[in-house]
């Protein structure tokens, strides 16, 4: 049975010394899931470091945990997946953060394009930032990634451009090219991608032709048209699923 995890916001160090949990995620391990002395967990810091531990001490605000056992640090997850996404509205927003995560994007960044719905005064701005934050851990603990994602600060559409060995593409309603098809073109997945989501009324013909000018695949998940978290999933989760030795 796989121990609960938890995020330490400092890095772990080695076995035997001890680690301090405070805030939002004590509460979690002590009131919500009741862990309490001689109870195991996994702690992971975001930075690709996970170690087993046991609760040596604990009262209602924090605990503090000793290092037993050190995992192997892996990698970051490859291919490289970019993630430009014109997000939705309140809740839909941090579970569109959570599954793109959870599909190994990084870094992520908000796009604004001109169907979508953005908010660019500052205390707006920073409020969510903490709590992409919180969908990060959440979605951390889920699927087991131990890299705590890039979170960018929100582009205009008709600024994205791609740099040096990165393919971009985007996801389009029209008859496109399907993901089969650019693996196909391609000889593989590519080993860097930025994947461009735009909103729930889709991307505008101009800024299609934009992204095409500037190197852009539009690509196509069928003759359906989905929510952007939908869309999110299907892109991400089919390139990632590609074996790594095979990447070009």
């Amino acid at each position: 049975m796989s121990l609960e995890r938890f995020y330490s916001d400092t890095p772990l160090g080695e076995v035997g010394e001890n680690v301090k949990l405070s805030g939002t995620e004590a509460q979690h391990m002590l009131r919500v899931m009741r862990k309490t002395v001689d109870d195991e967990v996994t702690l992971f810091d975001g930075q690709g470091g996970e170690v087993r531990a046991i609760v040596v001490a604990c009262d209602r605000r924090c605990a503090e945990l000793q290092i037993r056992e050190k995992a192997e640090r892996k990698p970051r997850s490859a291919p490289i997946l970019e993630l430009a996404v014109a997000l939705p509205r309140g809740g839909e927003a941090l579970n569109v953060v959570r599954r793109a995560i959870e599909a190994g994007a990084d870094p992520i960044r908000p796009l604004i394009a001109t169907r979508s719905v953005h908010r660019s005064d500052t205390k707006r701005l920073e409020k969510r930032e903490q709590k992409f934050l919180q969908a990060a851990i959440a979605a951390m603990k889920q699927c087991g990634n131990n890299w705590m994602p890039t979170f960018l600060a929100p582009t205009k559409l008709t600024n994205l451009t791609l740099s040096e060995g990165q393919i971009g593409v985007f996801g389009t309603t029209q008859v496109g090219t399907t993901l089969r098809q650019f693996e196909r073109k391609h000889g593989g997945v590519p080993a860097h991608i930025l994947v461009v989501i735009g909103p729930e009324g889709g991307l505008t013909s101009e800024e299609e032709l934009y992204l095409q000018d500037e190197g852009f695949f539009g690509l196509s998940l069928g003759h359906h048209v989905y929510r952007v978290e939908t869309a999110v999933i299907g892109f991400l989760t089919y390139f990632s699923s590609a074996d790594q030795s095979e990447l070009t």
